[in-house]
């Protein structure tokens, strides 16, 4: 995946594509996901338990939210 990235970086560089908006803002948001300390990472992964929890249950699906220590 890195090296897709690379290409396309690199392909941006010299103009033979334009990237849209969206697109840097994903990469963005990914890379400051990545940067965030374990612990943010794992809040983070509780709160999208959270959100997925009443959608799941509705479905019939068990879901265990991890508790915040």
């Amino acid at each position: 995946m890195k090296k897709a990235l690379g290409v396309l970086s690199k392909l941006e560089r010299c103009g033979a594509i334009a990237r849209p908006d969206c697109f840097g803002q994903k990469l963005d948001h990914r890379a400051r996901l990545r940067n965030l300390p374990w612990p943010d990472k794992v809040k983070v992964v509780i709160e999208l338990q959270k959100i997925a929890k009443p959608i799941l249950a509705a479905r019939g699906k068990t879901v265990t939210v991890w508790p915040e220590d």
